[in-house]
Protein backbone atom coordinates (compact mmCIF):
# COMPACT_ATOMS: atom_id res chain seq x y z
CA UNK A 1 0.00 0.00 0.00
CA UNK A 2 2.85 2.22 0.77
CA UNK A 3 4.42 1.50 -2.13
CA UNK A 4 1.34 2.80 -4.26
CA UNK A 5 1.28 5.40 -2.49
CA UNK A 6 4.96 6.36 -3.60
CA UNK A 7 4.08 5.26 -7.06
CA UNK A 8 0.75 7.16 -7.25
CA UNK A 9 2.85 10.14 -5.92
CA UNK A 10 4.95 10.60 -8.41
CA UNK A 11 3.16 9.48 -11.18
CA UNK A 12 0.80 13.08 -10.03
CA UNK A 13 4.16 14.73 -8.89
CA UNK A 14 5.21 13.89 -12.91
CA UNK A 15 1.78 15.04 -13.99
CA UNK A 16 2.09 18.59 -12.30
CA UNK A 17 5.56 19.24 -13.43
CA UNK A 18 4.19 18.80 -17.16
CA UNK A 19 1.51 20.97 -16.18
CA UNK A 20 3.11 23.44 -15.15
CA UNK A 21 5.50 23.78 -18.30
CA UNK A 22 2.59 23.84 -20.35
CA UNK A 23 1.81 27.12 -18.35
CA UNK A 24 4.86 28.38 -18.22
CA UNK A 25 4.71 28.01 -22.34
CA UNK A 26 1.41 29.20 -23.06
CA UNK A 27 2.46 32.31 -20.43
CA UNK A 28 5.56 33.40 -22.43
CA UNK A 29 3.46 32.86 -25.83
CA UNK A 30 1.35 35.16 -24.16
CA UNK A 31 3.32 37.46 -23.00
CA UNK A 32 4.88 37.88 -26.68
CA UNK A 33 1.45 38.03 -28.19
CA UNK A 34 0.49 41.02 -25.67
CA UNK A 35 3.89 43.09 -26.65
CA UNK A 36 3.07 42.32 -29.85
CA UNK A 37 -0.37 43.57 -29.92
CA UNK A 38 1.18 46.54 -27.80
CA UNK A 39 3.04 47.67 -30.03
CA UNK A 40 0.83 47.40 -33.38
CA UNK A 41 -1.72 49.25 -30.96
CA UNK A 42 0.60 52.12 -30.03
CA UNK A 43 1.63 52.28 -33.68
CA UNK A 44 -2.28 52.48 -34.82
CA UNK A 45 -2.02 55.62 -32.57
CA UNK A 46 1.06 57.10 -34.38
CA UNK A 47 -0.53 56.84 -37.27
CA UNK A 48 -4.01 58.09 -36.35
CA UNK A 49 -3.07 61.50 -34.74
CA UNK A 50 -1.90 62.66 -38.03
CA UNK A 51 -5.38 61.85 -39.66
CA UNK A 52 -7.03 63.61 -36.61
CA UNK A 53 -5.12 66.82 -36.84
CA UNK A 54 -5.80 66.96 -40.64
CA UNK A 55 -9.28 65.95 -39.99
CA UNK A 56 -9.55 69.13 -37.69
CA UNK A 57 -7.49 71.04 -40.25
CA UNK A 58 -10.11 70.50 -43.08
CA UNK A 59 -12.85 71.47 -40.77
CA UNK A 60 -10.97 74.42 -40.19
CA UNK A 61 -10.56 75.17 -43.50
CA UNK A 62 -13.93 74.62 -44.41
CA UNK A 63 -15.56 76.79 -42.03
CA UNK A 64 -14.93 80.06 -44.72
CA UNK A 65 -16.40 78.07 -46.99
CA UNK A 66 -19.65 77.14 -45.28
CA UNK A 67 -19.60 81.01 -44.33
CA UNK A 68 -19.72 81.68 -48.26
CA UNK A 69 -22.10 79.29 -49.09
CA UNK A 70 -24.41 80.82 -46.92
CA UNK A 71 -23.82 84.39 -48.43
CA UNK A 72 -24.78 82.87 -52.06
CA UNK A 73 -27.79 80.99 -50.83
CA UNK A 74 -29.96 84.89 -50.77
CA UNK A 75 -27.66 85.87 -54.05
CA UNK A 76 -28.79 82.49 -55.56
CA UNK A 77 -32.50 83.30 -54.52
CA UNK A 78 -32.29 86.43 -56.07
CA UNK A 79 -31.00 85.38 -59.24
CA UNK A 80 -34.07 82.60 -59.17
CA UNK A 81 -36.46 85.77 -59.25
CA UNK A 82 -34.86 87.57 -61.54
CA UNK A 83 -34.51 85.23 -64.31
CA UNK A 84 -38.78 84.28 -63.73
CA UNK A 85 -39.03 88.15 -63.85
CA UNK A 86 -36.73 88.19 -67.06
CA UNK A 87 -38.71 85.00 -68.52
CA UNK A 88 -41.92 87.14 -67.84
CA UNK A 89 -40.80 89.99 -70.00
CA UNK A 90 -39.59 87.80 -72.99
CA UNK A 91 -42.64 86.69 -73.10
CA UNK A 92 -44.81 89.37 -73.24
CA UNK A 93 -42.39 90.84 -75.81
CA UNK A 94 -42.97 87.21 -78.13
CA UNK A 95 -47.27 87.24 -77.38
CA UNK A 96 -47.04 91.57 -78.30
CA UNK A 97 -44.84 90.80 -81.29
CA UNK A 98 -47.68 88.26 -82.53
CA UNK A 99 -50.59 90.57 -81.69
CA UNK A 100 -48.39 92.95 -83.89
CA UNK A 101 -47.94 90.64 -86.20
CA UNK A 102 -44.28 90.68 -86.34
CA UNK A 103 -43.56 87.04 -85.26
CA UNK A 104 -45.57 84.10 -86.33
CA UNK A 105 -45.93 81.07 -84.10
CA UNK A 106 -42.95 78.59 -84.65
CA UNK A 107 -45.84 76.04 -85.96
CA UNK A 108 -46.52 78.39 -89.07
CA UNK A 109 -42.88 78.69 -90.08
CA UNK A 110 -42.21 75.56 -89.72
CA UNK A 111 -45.21 74.49 -91.99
Amino acid sequence: MKMQRLAMSEHDEAGMQRLQEQMDGLSQKMEVLSRQMSEKGEAMRKLHEPMEALGKQMQAEGAPMEALGKQMEPLGKQMEAIAKQADAEVSQVIEQALREGKAVPARRVSQ
